[in-house]
């Protein structure tokens, strides 16, 4: 119908269908299955590796708070040698 050239606004796909819409990226993804459905099964999957993320973040940070007070004890101990040393 429009041999190889691609319309801005295509016939047949009813009002407010861009080219991009069937074309583009959108089309493309649609095409492939990437849909509303299979978006909400990623968006559920993305949220779930999220909280896993978040869960492990806040062990990390514990373990981080406590490292850092054993820096900071260790820092005092060396302190208190270099000064019994240097004296």
């Amino acid at each position: 119908m429009y041999q190889d050239e691609i319309p801005d606004r295509p016939v047949g796909y009813g009002l407010g269908v861009k080219k991009g819409d069937i074309y583009g990226v959108c089309g493309v993804l649609r095409k492939k299955g990437y849909g509303k459905i299979q978006r909400n099964i990623i968006m559920d999957s993305f949220k779930e590796e999220m909280a896993a993320l978040h869960k492990k973040n806040n062990k990390l940070e514990k373990e981080k708070e406590k490292m850092k007070d054993q820096v900071q004890e260790d820092n005092f101990c060396l302190k208190l040698l270099l000064d019994d040393y240097l004296r």
